[in-house]
């Protein structure tokens, strides 16, 4: 295939494939001659267009605004227990490749949520007001929130998986490396996540409060679990009639596959 005719043909053909990717460059592409496209170049880009195509392909999900999603900061002090609990969380997951049907290349995943801190109830009104004002400052920072990518994603069982996420923990300004152990469960074509981890306040900066309404470990556990549909909406799990159960607890461990100490009683339960 030579000479002008093979230039417009390639050239056509690119331009059904991007009108199916990407509009805004179909549209640039009508605005270039064929006439001025050699054959060669225009294979060239066909080839790199269909490229970034798989290296984009993924299966990507948003937090389903609509199910009932919980975060709990629980503090085990001595004296007390008290949990800080709040459903105002939000993110995404991108895992690249086939995603959890098959091959995924990790190195391109990403996985991010952030929660809603000034929402936090304790079920002491009092005690609530002076844990945004005074310790968590969320006039100034008004969210906590993790970055990252998926480093580890391991089946279980069918449609149960085990995960490990690598990034960077924020609150109160001041951000921490972390990694976090997950578990993930099939819902319809949407997941159920469960994550736990531990936060050091000192670590971020934060205050520890001595008054006797506030009596706060310096180490708080942080539970979530929240629930992500499809991007694009449709079939995730707010959308099939799936509901939250209430599975049995869930023992985290470390890179040794040993129990992480102080998560042992760590317990997932629904809203």
């Amino acid at each position: 295939m030579r000479g002008p005719d093979a230039s417009v043909e390639l050239v056509d053909a690119l331009r059904q494939f991007l009108n199916g990717l990407r509009p805004l460059g179909a549209d640039r592409m009508r605005s270039i001659e064929p006439s001025a496209i050699h054959p060669l170049p225009a294979l060239t880009g066909i080839l790199l267009a269909i490229g970034m195509a798989s290296s984009l392909a993924g299966q990507e999900y948003h937090v389903d605004l609509e199910m009932e999603n919980w975060v709990r900061f629980v503090s085990d002090a001595p004296l007390e227990d008290f949990e800080g609990v709040t459903n105002q969380i939000d993110g995404f997951l991108f895992l690249a490749g086939e995603g959890l049907a098959g091959e995924t290349d990790l190195t391109s995943s990403e996985f991010f949520f952030e929660v809603d801190l000034a929402s936090l109830d304790t079920g002491i009104g009092l005690r609530n007001r002076h844990m945004r004002d005074n310790y968590l400052e969320t006039d100034e920072f008004p969210y906590a929130s993790f970055g990252g990518r998926v480093s580890r994603l391991e089946e279980e069982s069918s449609g149960r998986f085990r995960a490990e996420a690598r990034g960077t923990f924020t609150v109160h300004g001041v951000e921490r490396s972390r990694e976090i152990e997950c578990a993930a469960e099939s819902i319809g074509q949407g997941l159920r996540i469960r994550c736990a981890f531990q936060v050091t306040l000192s670590d971020h900066g934060i205050p520890i409060p001595k008054l006797m309404f506030m009596k706060i470990n310096e180490v708080m556990e942080v539970d979530l679990d929240f629930f992500l549909s499809p991007a694009g909406g449709g079939g995730g799990p707010g959308g099939n009639g799936a509901e939250a159960g209430s599975p049995a607890p869930l023992q985290l461990c470390s890179h040794q596959n040993q129990p992480v100490p102080g998560w042992q009683r760590v317990s997932f339960r629904a809203g």
